[in-house]
């Protein structure tokens, strides 16, 4: 049999195909979630609060179930874990709708303590047992809560 281009162009197209369907089906089945932290700044009556967020985007297409936000310690297995209350009352868990996001705020005395400086990452899981790691700009959001924690801890 000889070789005809036009089956052979067939076929390595529908091939390509193949393998693009099958990675937007995986693509959108899978859990995407953002997470980056930082900190924030509480203006009050005549006083101004500092203390430390995470923020919480999940990007899937399908609700995502958001158990708990932790700080990992550089150097150790410790970890700090955001406890309530949070904003508008909200405890963890929280149901999370596509494109819909949740805050998490802490008080200033996390700054305060000695290890807080030694936050090296942001983490949050699912109830489907997923453990988001915050990316490039939950590093730089780090980078801003050790620059607070130092500060913090020189106002001793």
């Amino acid at each position: 049999m000889p070789f005809d281009p036009f089956s052979f162009g067939l076929g390595a197209a529908g091939t390509l195909l193949g393998v693009l369907n099958y990675w937007r089906t995986w693509e959108k089945d899978r859990v995407r979630v953002r997470v980056r932290a930082g900190v924030s700044l509480s203006l009050g009556h005549n006083r101004t609060e500092t203390g430390l967020f995470v923020e919480i985007v999940n990007l899937s297409n399908f609700p995502v179930t958001i158990t708990s936000a932790r700080f990992l310690l550089d150097g150790t297995d410790w970890e700090f874990i955001l406890m309530p209350p949070y904003l508008n009352g909200e405890t963890l868990p929280k149901r999370l709708e596509p494109r819909e996001a949740v805050s998490i705020f802490t008080s200033a005395e996390v700054l305060r303590d000695p290890q807080s400086t030694a936050i090296k990452e942001v983490v949050a899981y699912t109830a489907c047992g997923e453990q988001i790691r915050g990316g490039r700009k939950a590093r730089k959001g780090i980078a801003q809560v050790k620059a607070a924690c130092l500060q913090m801890a020189g106002k001793r």
